[in-house]
């Protein structure tokens, strides 16, 4: 699970198809029950969705062209969140609701989860690719 967590390529596409059933579930239970819950289901899904995007990484070449566009868009995502919370707390704006909070927390560990693992497939398909090609 501790690899998992660190976006260990194999890890996290060995666990893509798991991420993505829990995914499907919690958007629906929380979509449902009314519950929160969307933002963490979100980036579960999108990691589990990455994962099996890349389960090829080690032999397809060029990769880490689509790993490196990605990561340009959760890094732009993350930031949004970081300028947004900062943003809360110059205004001294009142504090979510408890559930709330914990959503918007998994969400950010499961973005990170992603960012990494974004970082180590594009860093080894990158070299795989530059020492094919010599």
């Amino acid at each position: 699970m501790w690899k998992l967590i660190q976006g260990d390529p194999d890890t996290v596409i060995r666990w893509f198809r798991p991420l993505l059933l829990g995914a499907m579930i919690g958007l629906f239970l929380t979509t449902r029950l009314e519950i929160p819950g969307l933002i963490a289901c979100i980036f579960l899904g999108s990691l589990g969705a990455a994962g099996g995007s890349f389960a090829q990484y080690r032999t397809n070449r060029g990769l880490w062209i689509l790993a490196i566009v990605f990561l340009l868009m959760y890094g732009l995502i993350y930031a949004m969140f970081t300028f947004g919370q900062i943003q809360d707390l110059l205004r001294n704006a009142a504090r979510p609701p408890i559930g709330d909070a914990v959503d918007l927390t998994l969400g950010t560990a499961l973005l990170v989860t992603n960012l990494r693992f974004l970082c180590r497939v594009a860093h080894a398909n990158w070299r795989m690719s530059r020492h094919a090609a010599s």
